[in-house]
């Protein structure tokens, strides 16, 4: 009987090592693990920094249905837009897409001279605020990084409601040269052609209201041959104003 105890007890023993071995084992690639973590980061951290910051492909609006036709769409809100579809029976269709909240929506002219929105990550977007009623207001005066051809966006939005806002004048400068002018828009927009890195474009309004309104513009690069927006947004060389 003692005998018989005696192996139980060695057989309990062993086992209770096997298993506290494996758990001591699992721990430490764990605690390994952990210590990469916290001096490399995780893995899509890693390649990130590796790679530096990278353009970020535009999600341009698209019809519900792959059978409709996109007509336009055009900024309702800061960050909503109003888009408009054609189903292949001559049906028209109207339905609401959100920006994100670190996003405002754009309008501008595509390539084909219609007009769409966007909505555009703040990172990429220069924002500025009315000075007074009928004091022309001013973007900063800066090179964009990437040449080529450009589409640029202004949008007018009242900061109370974030509706668009009618100013009475509204301009983009290339080289300290006016090349665009609108009255009484909430919107305006521009293409460069053959745009070079060098050029400084700026853009300008004046309110000629009392309410508080900011400007937020854009400047979207895209490939005319293409037939078809594939751009990507294009950063500042200096910070925005």
């Amino acid at each position: 009987m003692f005998a018989k105890l005696c192996i139980y007890a060695f057989f309990l023993i062993a086992i209770t090592t096997i298993t506290i071995g494996a758990f001591l084992e699992v721990s430490s690639k764990l605690t390994s693990h952990h210590a990469q973590l916290e001096k490399y980061g995780p893995p899509n951290q890693q390649s990130l920094s590796r790679r530096g910051h990278l353009n970020k492909r535009l999600q341009f609006v698209e019809c519900k249905d792959g059978n409709d036709v996109l007509l336009d769409s055009y900024c309702n809100k800061l960050r909503k837009i109003i888009v408009h579809c054609q189903h292949p029976d001559g049906k028209l269709i109207t339905f609401n897409k959100s920006c994100k909240k670190e996003e405002v929506c754009i309008d501008y002219n595509d390539a084909n001279g219609n007009h769409q929105a966007l909505c555009i990550e703040n990172l990429y977007v220069r924002t500025w605020t009315s000075i007074d009623y009928n004091k022309l207001s001013c973007s900063s005066d800066t090179a964009y990084i990437q040449g080529g051809d450009l589409h640029t966006g202004v949008n007018t939005y009242y900061d109370d409601d974030e509706y668009p806002a009618e100013v009475y004048q509204l301009q983009t400068f290339l080289s300290e040269q006016m090349v665009e002018n609108n009255f009484y828009k909430h919107n305006i927009t521009k293409e460069f052609h053959d745009y070079r890195n060098t050029e400084r474009i700026k853009y300008c309004f004046t309110p000629g209201s009392n309410l508080k309104i900011t400007a937020y513009a854009v400047a979207i690069n895209f490939d005319p041959k293409a037939g078809n927006d594939k751009g990507t947004p294009v950063l500042l060389i200096a910070s925005s104003g």
